[in-house]
């Protein structure tokens, strides 16, 4: 139901494409968007304020400019292929593992920050019960799932959607 209200957390949005739509499709959901890239975040708030005239002023998208893991860490070197445009905060671990066609990651002089989704969950949703986690985080799926944990021990999300990168594990 379009006015149900639930909690949806993005992990790996980007600049917003499915928090947008879940924003629109469901007008009383509460969407999560995390974003570990501090300029795709900006971006990405830049979307969510110009759709505010169609969301109403009372939507309940968030977007945090930080990303998931199993750590909490402001260190975290960013990775960039400029061929894809994709971002990630690891480099391919298996120099051999396939990867997709001409990808070349690139060090950023830039650096993230990340935390554990077990402790935001705790601290900024209450330990709610997540209706939907989609996980789309550039070959860093495992981290952020170890870092959820305690969430899907006590209270695990309802629908669970992961793009796995395997030429990043």
């Amino acid at each position: 139901n379009a006015n149900t209200s639930f909690l949806i957390v993005d992990a790996g949005a980007h600049l917003g494409d499915h928090s947008l739509w879940w924003a629109r499709r469901f007008p009383a959901a509460e969407v999560r968007a995390f974003e570990l890239h501090p300029e795709t975040a900006r971006k990405m708030r830049e979307r969510v304020q110009q759709a505010e005239a169609e969301l109403g002023s009372s939507h309940r998208m968030h977007v945090e400019a930080v990303g998931l893991s199993d750590r909490e860490s402001d260190q975290i070197p960013l990775m960039v292929d400029p061929l894809n445009s994709m971002l990630c905060h690891e480099p391919p671990k298996n120099a051999n593992a396939p990867k997709p066609k001409d990808a070349a990651f690139i060090a950023s002089e830039e650096k993230g920050r990340v935390i554990r989704l077990d402790d935001y969950w705790r601290q900024n949703l209450g330990g709610r019960r997540v209706a939907l986690l989609k996980i789309d985080v550039e070959g860093a799926e495992w981290s952020v799932l170890r870092g959820a944990e305690k969430m899907f021990l006590i209270a695990p999300p309802l629908y669970v959607h992961i793009d796995l990168h395997l030429h990043r594990a």
